[in-house]
């Protein structure tokens, strides 16, 4: 995975705000992007060049990636289910993997990686999955 660092008028590095942040939503994100990685134009590291690697339609679409995964589980059939939400698991994995690679990598970082696999795991647990692997996601993942 690739790291990623903005940089500054001059050219210098230096670290993006995580929008992974405690009390952070998706909008965050966005609004990170449209104003040049910066709270607004007046910040100082309000940068108009700067390009986060990833754009709205981007998180929109892991949303609905996510929300679609977690819609799944609703309706686990009792037959078979641990195979069932082994599937969905992948499915999800395979397509956020997806998701990722269009955006050189940088959509799913460390701290949204973290979130992302506690909420996939425990919602395959919540479904009914039993398994010996605790990070039910590793096969597949490669963010």
């Amino acid at each position: 995975m690739k790291a990623h660092r903005a940089r500054n008028r001059n050219g210098t590095p230096h670290e993006t705000k995580d929008p992974s942040a405690p009390g952070s939503g998706h909008r965050r994100y966005g609004q990170l992007h449209e104003v040049g990685g910066a709270e607004s134009e007046t910040d100082p590291d309000y940068d108009p060049e700067f390009d986060a690697g990833y754009t709205q339609v981007h998180i929109n679409r892991c949303a609905r990636v996510v929300d679609g995964f977690l819609a799944s589980l609703e309706n686990v059939p009792k037959e078979k289910s641990n195979a069932f939400v082994l599937k969905a698991v992948k499915t999800v994995v395979v397509r956020l993997n997806k998701l990722n690679d269009q955006c050189d990598g940088v959509l799913i970082e460390t701290g949204r990686r973290e979130q992302l696999c506690a909420l996939l795991i425990a919602a395959a647990q919540r479904a009914g999955l039993v398994s010996d692997e605790y990070d039910v996601t590793a096969p597949w993942r490669e963010w």
